[in-house]
């Protein structure tokens, strides 16, 4: 488990932390949902808790006890993208509730992700993952949190296509 209180962003009296997800959360991230807007970027959260993939792993994010957003980490990059990298993880389905959206979490998430992937996979050089061309909130989110745009785009999204974006990880 990683956290930071009261980090940077200033989240009073709130421990805002990632962790694996448990079966004990299973219900509470069932009932995350996202704004409407956002909803052809994601997969609901149905489907994806359905696919039974054992290279992907899922985490939540929580304050307190509290599930307020989910995350994936695939082990397997499918090397679909142009600029693969060597050792690079893969980031999906990432959703913040919508009663918690605007409020700094996705920056928060952001902020701690480096660190939680170098304590729960440790050695791996690379986060890479993919943002629909039309979801000019969340690429610029992603920006603002240290990753680059490769100048790829990934054809094959699930509502068009996508930019490639890449976070280097510190060596550990």
């Amino acid at each position: 488990m990683y956290s930071v209180k009261n980090s940077a962003l200033n989240f009073t009296k709130l421990s805002f932390r990632l962790r694996p997800m448990d079966s004990t959360d299973r219900d509470q991230v069932l009932r995350l949902r996202v704004e409407p807007a956002q909803a052809p970027f994601v997969e609901p959260i149905e489907e994806t808790l359905a696919c039974v993939n054992t290279l992907r792993e899922n985490h939540v994010m929580l304050i307190d006890d509290k599930v307020i957003g989910f995350f994936q980490i695939d082990l397997e990059n499918e090397q679909r993208f142009e600029v693969a990298s060597a050792k690079e993880l893969e980031l999906h389905e990432v959703i913040i509730d919508s009663s918690h959206q605007g409020r700094g979490y996705g920056a928060a998430f952001l902020e701690q992700l480096p660190a939680y992937i170098g304590s729960e996979y440790p050695g791996w050089k690379s986060i890479v993952l993919t943002v629909n061309c039309l979801n000019e909130r969340a690429h610029a989110l992603y920006k603002r949190g240290g990753f680059s745009d490769t100048g790829e785009i990934y054809p094959h999204g699930r509502s068009g296509p996508q930019y490639v974006m890449r976070y280097f990880l510190a060596d550990t």
